[in-house]
C-alpha cells in the first residue's frame, strides 16, 4: 500500500532524511539557543541525544543562519568514534595534522581551534 497516495502526503515522512522538516518545540529552541551561544563565545560543543530526536535537522537549520566566512562547522555523526578518533577527526577538520600519540590529541585540536579563531579575527579586522 502506498501511504503517500492514500494519505495525500508529498513524501514519506518516515524515511531518514527524506525531507528536512524543522518542528519548533521548547527542546529544539533550547538546542538553537545553545548553538548560538557557542557561536557567540567562539567555542565548540558536542550535541548528543537519542536517535530520531532532531539533532541533525537542528544543526542543519542552525548552520544555514551562519556566515560561512566567519564560522567553521565540523559535523561528525559517527557514534562509534573513540575519544582518540574524535580528536583526530576534529584536528583534521580544523586543518591541523592529526597526531596519533594519545597525549598529543586534545592539545593539537585545541591549538587548531585557537589558530582558526585568530585567523577569523584577523580577516574580519582587515575588512
Amino acid at each position: 500500500m502506498d501511504y503517500t497516495i492514500r494519505y495525500g502526503l508529498e513524501f514519506n515522512p518516515f524515511l531518514k532524511n527524506s525531507k528536512e522538516i524543522f518542528v519548533s518545540t521548547d527542546e529544539s529552541k533550547e538546542v538553537l539557543f545553545r548553538l548560538d551561544y557557542l557561536a557567540k563565545t567562539k567555542g565548540f560543543g558536542l550535541l548528543t541525544g537519542s536517535p530520531g530526536r532532531g539533532k541533525t535537522t537542528a544543526i542543519r537549520k542552525w548552520v544555514q543562519t551562519l556566515n560561512n566566512s566567519q564560522y567553521k562547522v565540523v559535523y561528525t555523526c559517527f557514534s562509534t568514534f573513540s575519544p582518540n578518533d574524535f580528536y583526530r577527526n576534529l584536528a583534521t577538520e580544523l586543518g591541523a595534522q592529526a597526531h596519533y600519540r594519545k597525549p598529543e590529541l586534545p592539545g593539537n585540536s585545541g591549538r587548531a581551534h585557537k589558530a582558526l579563531c585568530r585567523e577569523k579575527e584577523n580577516s574580519s579586522n582587515h575588512h
